[in-house]
């Protein structure tokens, strides 16, 4: 009887500490998807606030503000492990292009930008970067 009561005192025991460690697994789980969202949340206000300039600087034909953008997201691609290969340069090129021919929500592109601020070297700058010239936008 003694034996017996040992056995389901453990075996209560031990379903407690398992069901104790799964709850804190999906803590631990949870934690780590919202601190994954977080990260997101931030890389996308980031994007945002460089698409932003990078219009603004367009707007007033401020190149030296483009070619640091560009770097930035280079730099950004260098921090995130984004190689210099084949692939990884398909990659940085994509990532520049998106920046080169961001748009608000407005449709606005900073080469539209740039021509409406009248900066013909800005202009030819964001075509030498590879801005779509006959945006439908």
């Amino acid at each position: 009887m003694k034996e017996k009561e040992n056995y389901e005192e453990l075996m209560e025991q031990l379903q407690r500490e398992a069901f104790v460690a799964l709850v804190k697994r999906e803590q631990e789980l949870a934690a780590k998807e919202r601190e994954k969202e977080e990260k997101e949340r931030k890389q996308r206000q980031e994007d945002q606030k460089r698409r932003n300039r990078m219009l603004e600087s367009a707007f007033d034909g401020d190149v030296d503000e483009m070619k640091a953008l560009l770097m930035e997201v280079s730099e950004l691609d260098s921090k995130n492990g984004i190689g210099n290969d084949e692939m990884g340069k398909v990659i940085r090129q994509r990532h520049q292009l998106a920046l080169v021919d961001c748009s608000d929500a407005h449709g606005n592109t900073p080469l539209s930008e740039a021509a409406g601020g009248g900066h013909p070297e800005a202009i030819q700058f964001l075509i030498d970067k590879g801005a779509i010239v006959n945006s439908k936008e």
